[in-house]
């Protein structure tokens, strides 16, 4: 009886360590728990830090890259790069805190979907941006001078808009189609165009109301005041001024539309049997931007179908005995196109400059090679030697009047130009 009595005791203390040990392995569960969800917000919290803090790096290079290529745009008007970055910077982080510390002041949330949604929001602001800056990059990249620039400057107009225009001037001739991109980043009321005292609308123009004006197809987040004129007339000639309303405010941007004085006037006529090379579904500016940039002829003229748009390239002009006016082929036009020296540049001298080149490309035209002279920004190139059988090209900060300056070249088959001032 005494032994079953001792049996007894012993099973209820044995009884008692057990709850008191499910108790402390509870405790410890529990602790455990809260640990790991502790954890695991600081580590969201962590991993959102170091998201952000990559794309606003990204961003911040973006934003460097495009202040570099401002510096080298030469745009008519003066931008004031500094204050653009500025007023820049300043934008994207009134953008970008807001939902920053909205999801920072929930660290300790339970709900881990709450980060998910937050973190999803912040992203999709950041590609936003991101996308937009891309844009921006792309538009406003230096090229040569003479080239079909599509730069497009950043206009700050206040804290939250943005005015996104494209200020190049456009020499063009009568028929032919101008594109006007003007745009805005923020909410806006409404835009128009003005031209020598006529007011476009951009909402008529939507609505087809203007004769010759339709919606650009581009017309994106930020081209909504896009237009084009799809064939220029003499009373489009002149300055267009894009006035956006913003809060009680007009943003404002201009550009010039000139006379494109390299080519001739549209003729009903054709040149037979010159064609270099032969193009299918073109329009006539994308016709004569062929002849523009080619480089393995002089192009002077072109001959365009507009029904078929099929345009053709030539060597010709309308004084080769093979012009026909009016074309003894029915719908086609003619126009010449007259080429201009460029002035900024001295004449192709058959010599060199010895061992002053800052860079070397291989596989360059002459064109493309004088193009990355004018656009190199960490030097001051001067000079540019250039191999036509190799395609090599050099760039130097010295000239023709530098004492490594050897006329002929003491190499075979080298060529140098003087860059003799910049600008258009």
């Amino acid at each position: 009886m005494f032994f079953l009595c001792v049996i007894l005791v012993h099973i209820i203390r044995l009884s008692q360590q057990h709850e008191l040990g499910n108790e402390t392995l509870l405790e410890k569960l529990s602790q455990m728990i809260s640990q790991q969800h502790e954890l695991y917000s600081q580590t969201v919290l962590q991993n959102l830090n170091h998201m952000m803090d990559a794309r606003l790096s990204s961003l911040d290079i973006r934003i460097n890259h495009i202040a570099s290529a401002m510096n080298g745009i030469g745009l008519k008007q003066e931008l004031k790069n500094q204050e653009i970055m500025s007023k820049l910077s300043q934008f994207l982080q009134e953008e970008l805190p807001d939902n920053f510390q909205e999801v920072a002041a929930n660290q300790n949330s339970k709900q881990a979907e709450y980060f998910d949604d937050n973190l999803t929001a912040v992203k999709t602001k950041l590609n936003l941006i991101e996308s937009t800056l891309e844009d921006f990059t792309e538009k406003i990249e230096p090229k040569a001078c003479g080239e079909n620039l599509k730069s497009t400057s950043l206009l700050l107009q206040n804290e939250k808009n943005l005015l996104i225009f494209n200020p190049e001037d456009l020499a063009l001739i009568v028929g032919q189609e101008a594109r006007l991109y003007c745009g805005v980043i923020g909410e806006y009321s409404s835009c128009h165009w003005e031209n020598n005292g006529a007011i476009y609308q951009v909402a008529d123009v939507r609505n087809r109301v203007h004769l010759n004006l339709e919606e650009a197809s581009n017309s994106s987040s930020t081209n909504q005041c896009g237009i084009i004129i799809t064939s220029l007339r003499k009373n489009h000639y002149g300055i267009w001024n894009c006035e956006v309303l913003v809060a009680g405010k007009t943003l404002t941007a201009s550009k010039t539309i000139t006379s494109d004085k390299r080519w001739s006037q549209l003729q009903n006529a054709c040149i037979r049997g010159n064609n270099y090379k032969i193009y299918h579904g073109l329009t006539i500016v994308d016709c004569k931007a062929k002849c523009v940039n080619e480089h393995r002829i002089n192009c002077h003229s072109i001959d365009y179908h507009p029904q078929s748009q099929q345009c053709q390239i030539s060597e010709a002009q309308s004084d080769s005995d093979d012009y026909t006016k009016p074309c003894y082929l029915d719908g086609w036009q003619h126009m010449d196109l007259q080429r201009d020296v460029d002035k900024r540049w001295s004449q192709l001298q058959n010599a060199c400059i010895r061992g002053n080149n800052y860079k070397i490309y291989h596989g360059l035209t002459i064109v493309d090679c004088k193009a990355k002279c004018v656009n190199e920004h960490r030097i001051n190139c001067h000079s540019i030697d250039y191999h036509p059988q190799s395609q090599q090209c050099q760039i130097s900060e010295a000239q023709s009047d530098s004492n490594d300056y050897t006329k002929p070249c003491y190499l075979d088959g080298w060529q140098h130009m003087d860059l003799l001032f910049l600008g258009c």
